[in-house]
């Protein structure tokens, strides 16, 4: 096909698509369609000429030159003439990844292939690629997020591998791209540069998998991928500086490598089993069939899988869930072939869902909630929304008849109906959050909440602090799920987010401590519960309150928490969870390590003023830099080998009391650069 934008007789962009071989042209805004003729043809192949001749030279001269501000001043002219060029749609879109805009970018450069020929097929193919390295390298190296949640590669490496198949001798773009970003290894000069970029090649590991159901190509991304992690791990630990904490830089690569392996393997298993042709069939039959569905699944086992991660392989709670994820998408994904299932056999039953975490087909009560025999719970709206007001104040009333009545179907349609007319409504996202909770989904509630912080208005904030740390403190000391545990992943996202809002200082973090401190714990499975708050709760606080005052409160206020954790357990008869040894651990370490900082503070403060204390806290807090630095070194204390059993004078307790004073020491030295 040849390929030419020209412009639009309906809606008067220039982004007509026009065919010269068919002689038919779509436009690209607006969809509509128009036959062309020859004159016209001709017309346009003249304009594109002249628009050619006018800003290609221009362009290159501005990309040799690196002039990212003169490109950015082209792009946007030559956008908007719709010049049919593929070096152009080039230096659009390598403009657009510099200023951060990656999935602009990567739109750019598929339409840049439609007006590629097999003669430019080699430098399209290394300008992008270098590009795009490029780019990643730079957002690593400035610790910022490469792409965002719409970013996907899938699209134009698929375009790209469809129309030049013959020309692609190393695989596609995206199992090529991730080979080479393992040279990024050699360049590599500071730790958290190689956790970002692992990091990336994982969202890229995601994307695909995403986007290419045929497992063999599969199988060799995954193998390049894994080889990328290896090495970038590798110099990660040549390097060893404290740009990152040390216990992330230990599992970090390893934790992602670990995935991948088990990647690989599901994918070995199939090519073992099914043919090449079973496969593609596979591949054929996800392409119509609703594959978004079986690849949550995936998702979240990514998800639980960075959770076990970043608790040091801590939480057995996540690690189950996520081994259960893979187990199941590895079904789902596969069940096709294995039961030879295809959708006419479904039967006439409409479903609401597939289980995200099994791969289930699910059906919606009349209520709306939806249950797996798995364990997932989800809701959808009902019928009954349709039914409900357009007039907002009276859904929120309605909204808080539904709180009193505990009614988390209605809570869940007003929420939903209030956000169709409100995007930006905090009580939409409070009563979604509600919903959430009282259907045991705590993730999903401590994110909704997130949501609302990003919203509420200056004389809400009391209502909602009131709100967020009634329900999560009763919550967390009460849950009797062990699959609930790895909702204290979401509280850092939370907090931050309510650290940005009119709701920063109304203490909600340390009132949820403060619940937890108050309540009685008759199982271990409840009490385990409670202790995986500590840790994000403690991390997060001492990093945002640089005043020991605060620190000390805070850990005496941890203490109280642990203290009530342990008279639960020396109280325990029966133990089916088999949780009390580990949890005991936990209270008896951390309880030590808190008082420890306690001491420490009081020793080093004993006889200093309040005015000198302000000065300290302020000191730190006009150096945030440093003082990150020094809290990652002192949450090193937290990172022990918890199944070793406490013992006061052990190598462990004294090498996190040894970080402990340092880290005190560390930040008592601000004294002396007065």
């Amino acid at each position: 096909m040849t390929a030419l934008l020209t412009k639009c007789p309906f809606c008067d962009s220039n982004f007509m698509l026009l065919n010269t071989e068919g002689k038919h042209g779509e436009c690209v805004v607006c969809g509509k369609k128009k036959d062309f003729n020859e004159d016209e043809i001709r017309q346009a192949e003249s304009l594109r000429d002249t628009i050619s001749e006018t800003y290609i030279g221009r362009m290159e001269e501005a990309f040799n030159a690196k002039d990212y501000a003169k490109m950015a001043e082209l792009a946007e002219d030559v956008a908007n003439e719709g010049i049919s060029s593929w070096y152009a749609w080039f230096c659009i879109g390598w403009s657009d990844l510099h200023e951060g805009k990656v999935t602009s970018a990567f739109e750019d450069f598929r339409l840049a292939v439609l007006f590629l020929d097999e003669e430019n097929f080699d430098e399209f193919y290394e300008l992008t690629m270098d590009a795009v390295i490029e780019s990643i390298q730079t957002a690593a190296e400035e610790d910022k997020a490469w792409g965002d949640e719409e970013t996907s590669l899938v699209d134009f490496t698929g375009t790209l591998f469809e129309r030049y198949e013959h020309l692609c001798e190393g695989g596609d773009f995206m199992t090529d791209l991730l080979l080479r970003l393992d040279t990024l290894a050699d360049d590599l000069d500071k730790v958290s540069t190689g956790g970002n970029l692992i990091k990336e090649i994982m969202m890229l590991v995601l994307d695909y998998m995403s986007g290419n159901t045929f497992v063999s190509d599969r199988q060799a991304l995954l193998y390049n991928a894994k080889m990328a992690v290896e090495d970038i791990d590798a110099m990660m630990n040549i390097l060893n500086d404290d740009s990152l904490p040390k216990n992330t830089v230990k599992v970090w690569g390893p934790g992602f490598v670990d995935l991948l392996d088990r990647f690989i393997a599901m994918g070995d298993r199939m090519e073992s089993e099914f043919s090449e042709e079973e496969l593609l069939s596979l591949c054929d039959y996800w392409g119509c069939e609703d594959y978004l569905s079986v690849f949550n699944i995936l998702q979240n086992a990514f998800e639980f899988h960075l959770g076990f991660i970043l608790s040091n392989g801590r939480n057995k709670g996540i690690e189950k869930k996520r081994d259960k994820a893979l187990e199941d998408y590895e079904k789902a994904f596969r069940r096709p072939l294995d039961e030879g299932l295809s959708a006419e056999e479904e039967g006439d039953v409409e479903f609401d869902q597939i289980c995200p975490d099994c791969g289930k087909y699910l059906k919606a009560d009349d209520t709306g909630l939806m249950r797996c025999e798995c364990g997932f719970k989800g809701r959808i709206v009902t019928e009954d929304i349709m039914n409900l007001p357009e007039n907002v104040p009276q859904l929120i009333s309605m909204g808080v008849k539904a709180l009193d009545e505990s009614d988390s179907g209605m809570l869940n349609n007003l929420g939903e109906r209030i956000l169709e007319f409100e995007p930006e409504n905090w009580k939409g996202f409070m009563f979604l959050a509600e919903s959430c909770i009282l259907d045991g989904e705590i993730p999903e509630a401590v994110m909704l909440y997130s949501q609302a912080a990003e919203h509420i208005p200056e004389k809400d904030a009391d209502a909602y602090a009131d709100r967020v740390s009634y329900q999560l403190g009763r919550v967390f000391s009460g849950m009797t799920d062990p699959e609930q545990h790895m909702s204290a992943v979401f509280l850092p996202v939370l907090f931050e987010t309510i650290s940005n809002s009119p709701a920063k200082d109304k203490g909600i973090q340390l009132r949820i401590i403060d619940a937890l401190g108050d309540a009685r714990y008759d199982d271990s499975n409840t009490a385990f519960g409670a202790t995986v708050v500590i840790a994000p709760t403690f991390t997060f606080e001492v990093l945002h309150h640089t005043g020991l005052n605060y620190q000390r409160d805070m850990c005496a206020r941890l203490v109280k928490v642990l203290d009530s954790i342990e008279a639960g357990m020396n109280d325990l008869k029966k133990d089916p969870n088999n949780l009390k040894d580990e949890v005991v651990t936990f209270v008896k370490t951390n309880r030590d390590l808190f008082m420890h900082i306690i001491a420490g503070i009081d020793e080093r403060t004993k006889g200093l003023g309040d005015e000198r204390k302000g000065y300290l806290a302020g000191y730190w807090g006009a150096n945030m830099d440093r003082y990150q630095k020094i809290i990652e070194q002192l949450t090193e204390a937290f990172a022990y080998d918890d199944d070793v059993a406490y013992k006061p004078n052990s190598n462990t307790i004294l090498k996190s009391k040894h970080i402990i004073d340092c880290y005190l020491d560390a930040y008592m030295d601000a004294e002396k650069e007065q």
